[in-house]
């Protein structure tokens, strides 16, 4: 395949990414179940490389 069919192959999928109702794919009880495992040990977190801020949490309450 060529550089210009895989950018336009790009191109598409991205077109077709933007065509959709935009959500972002979430799943509240693992998000929970993340913070339950930090609460418990709190040396989790250094496993976590690039460390947690609110954008990484969907539910804006369980990003704070």
């Amino acid at each position: 395949m060529s550089k210009l069919e895989n950018y336009k192959s790009d191109i598409t999928l991205i077109n077709n990414i933007n065509q959709g109702d935009n959500k972002l794919p979430h799943d509240n009880e693992a998000e929970e179940i993340l913070l339950g495992a930090l609460l418990s040990d709190n040396n989790a977190l250094e496993i976590i490389e690039n460390g947690l801020s609110d954008f990484h949490f969907f539910i804006p309450m369980l990003g704070r």
